[in-house]
C-alpha cells in the first residue's frame, strides 16, 4: 500500500495498558495508529476508553484518538496531551442515525476545537 503511495492506519482496541504492546510490531510500517475503545466485534462502541492509558505509549508513530467522541468531548480533548497525538476520529457520536452524520455538529465541533488550540 505504501509503495502505491497510500497511507496506512492501523487500529488498536484499547482497554488496558497491555493493549498498546502490539503497536511496537507496526512501528515503521504504518503512517498512523488509531487507538479506539475495545469492544466485541468490529466497529465502534460509542464509548470512551481511559485516555490516561495512552501516557504509557512510547512509540514513534503518531496516533489518532478515537472512541466515544461526541459534541461534549471538547473539554476532555483540550486537557489531553501526548507528543505523538496527531488527530481525532469523529464517528458515531456525531450521527443522527446509523451511518448518517450531523454535518453541522461535526463542523461546529472542529471549528470550536481549532479556536481553542490556536
Amino acid at each position: 500500500l505504501k509503495a502505491a503511495g497510500l497511507g496506512v492506519i492501523k487500529v488498536f482496541s484499547i482497554a488496558q495498558e497491555s493493549d498498546l504492546q502490539p503497536a511496537g510490531c507496526y512501528e515503521g510500517v504504518c503512517d498512523y495508529f488509531l487507538f479506539d475503545t475495545a469492544c466485541s466485534g468490529y466497529g465502534g462502541s460509542g464509548k470512551t476508553f481511559n485516555w490516561n492509558i495512552l501516557q504509557t505509549y512510547q512509540g514513534k508513530t503518531p496516533f489518532l484518538l478515537s472512541g466515544g467522541l461526541r459534541p461534549g468531548s471538547l473539554s476532555p480533548l483540550l486537557q489531553f496531551k501526548h507528543e505523538q497525538w496527531a488527530g481525532i476520529d469523529l464517528n458515531s457520536g456525531f450521527e443522527t442515525a446509523p451511518a448518517l452524520k450531523d454535518a453541522a455538529a461535526v463542523h461546529t465541533f472542529i471549528k470550536q476545537l481549532k479556536q481553542k488550540i490556536q
